[in-house]
């Protein structure tokens, strides 16, 4: 025996609201299907407005689909049109960032990164640096080190590949695919690494040391960033090259000058599986993202103040901004790589109906029934 169309409407504005909290995308698509589709049109518009106005919370506009375990690594492409993805499926990935996927590849890829001029893909496989075209062949295997490689970069000009190693060193290749430059430091495990925007100097995040090193290009240790008091996971240099964020799995993340002068320290659980992704700074300089296992990812501005918060994001693993500063990008342990809007906490006064299709992901009728809505044949729109 069917429930009523009422009772349904009940049922549904009371887990929209419930679901508002921890997902308000979702939330606003369920308020939404009562205001359509099941008579309470009124209840539900003024719940909708009520969670639309919270202007600290960013809604995902596009889901990305394909992994089937948890992702590890999300990055943009240079034109901000793109993304490439690792998991634990295996599986690397490039899409589009409408959803369209561009090509899967099983490489066992723990992360993986574009070229500045977006030609080519750098990835690690655990064991070794892979060069790929972006059709997903490969162009060119780096040597193999001693231990699992961590975490890969680019130089700003593309000419240099640097990985960190799980024995401590960070090497640096050439294009053509020669090693030029093998350091050790004191740390045993190298997790994550980072080249400056002036090319000049590049960082190692680092485990027993619980710090991060500043390096020249010839090798010389220029300065380090001590005060954390676990295993550094991820590092980051701001665009401008006056900053420096770091992740620890003393679960807070910290912001420096280059001087290793300690500015700023938020409290996050950023430990991840390929942490050099758990953090990223906005393209202009004056704020930063940081991925949580537990919270809600999270956005801040320099002075440690949230700008918003991306609900919806479950088990955040991997985070990332475009580069024009539109969209931020998360990687979660739900498989799903989400597509948020940086102005959708602005863009207030466009209609409900227009925001929704501007900020606010679609869902499945399947979608909704499995996240608790009551659904029946009459409720669903007209093919």
């Amino acid at each position: 025996m069917s429930l009523a169309s009422p009772t349904r409407a009940v049922h549904n504005l009371a887990l929209a609201r419930e679901k508002r909290s921890e997902d308000p995308t979702l939330a606003l698509r369920i308020a939404d299907y009562v205001r359509k589709w099941q008579g309470e049109a009124e209840a539900a518009q003024a719940l909708m407005e009520e969670i639309i106005a919270d202007r600290r919370v960013l809604f995902y506009h596009t889901l990305l689909r394909g992994h089937d375990r948890f992702v590890f690594s999300v990055a943009f492409s240079p034109n901000g049109q793109e993304l490439v993805s690792t998991g634990a499926d295996q599986a690397l990935r490039r899409w589009r960032v409408d959803g369209h996927p561009l090509f899967v590849v099983k490489q066992n890829a723990i992360t993986a990164v574009f070229s500045p001029g977006g030609q080519t893909i750098l990835a690690s496989n655990n064991d070794q640096g892979l060069l790929l075209d972006l059709g997903g062949d490969l162009q060119m295997a780096l040597p193999r080190g001693d231990s699992k490689i961590t975490s890969v970069a680019f130089s700003p000009d593309g000419n240099l590949m640097l990985t960190g190693d799980r024995d401590g060193a960070a090497r640096l290749f050439n294009r053509e695919g020669s090693e030029v430059l093998k350091i050790y430091g004191k740390a045993r495990k190298v997790f994550s690494v980072a080249f400056h925007p002036s090319g000049q100097y590049f960082l190692t995040g680092n485990f027993d040391t619980m710090n991060a090193t500043l390096w020249d290009l010839k090798g010389n240790q220029i300065q380090a960033f001590n005060g954390h008091e676990s295993i550094v996971f991820g590092v980051a240099f701001s665009p401008d090259g006056q900053w420096v964020l770091t992740g620890s799995r003393d679960k807070t993340v910290r912001l420096w000058d280059m001087q290793g002068r300690e500015l700023l320290q938020v409290k996050r659980d950023i430990m991840s599986v390929v942490s050099t992704h758990s953090i990223a700074f906005s393209p202009h300089s004056n704020s930063f993202l940081t991925a949580d296992r537990e919270q809600t990812a999270a956005w801040y501005d320099l002075s440690g103040q949230v700008i918003a918060f991306l609900p919806g994001a479950y088990g955040c693993n991997a985070i990332a901004f475009s580069p024009d500063g539109q969209h931020i990008a998360t990687g979660d342990l739900d498989h799903f790589i989400r597509i948020w809007s940086t102005q959708s906490r602005q863009d207030l006064a466009i209609g409900i109906d227009d925001f929704l299709e501007k900020y606010v992901c679609h869902f499945t009728p399947e979608e909704l029934a499995k996240a608790g809505m009551l659904l029946e044949l009459e409720d669903l729109p007209p093919a």
